[in-house]
């Protein structure tokens, strides 16, 4: 998790000026899902453009993950099979790599601030 990402992504909410572990868990996981629903939503935006067969494959691909998956756990994995495939590809258009990153680095707080809130108890 990169530490720069999460004062920044935590503190775009205004409630997490007074919030405390737990109300910045709930204030993670509503970054996460806003994340995730527009990602998928911009997915569907790009597979309505021309585009080359396998980049294609892999927006259609990365639909089906981002529909599928909403749990913390199972996003950033997603996130970055979708990412991945792209990659296998040398020189193949990367349109999602700032989005995966995005929902990833937001998962990764979203379950640090779980594990601080079940470690209280």
């Amino acid at each position: 998790m990169n530490f720069d990402y999460c004062v920044k992504a935590l503190g775009s909410d205004p409630r997490s000026q007074t919030a405390d572990v737990r109300g910045l868990g709930l204030i993670a996981f509503n970054l996460l899902e806003s994340s995730v629903m527009s990602t998928g939503s911009y997915v569907q935006q790009l597979l309505k453009q021309k585009w080359e067969p396998y980049v294609q494959k892999c927006l259609s691909d990365c639909t089906d993950l981002y529909s599928d998956a909403f749990s913390a756990t199972t996003v950033s994995t997603d996130a970055d099979k979708c990412e991945g495939q792209f990659k296998e590809k040398q020189g193949a258009t990367l349109p999602l790599t700032k989005r995966n990153g995005d929902v990833t680095q937001l998962s990764y707080i979203e379950l640090a601030t779980l594990a601080i809130v079940k470690g209280l108890g």
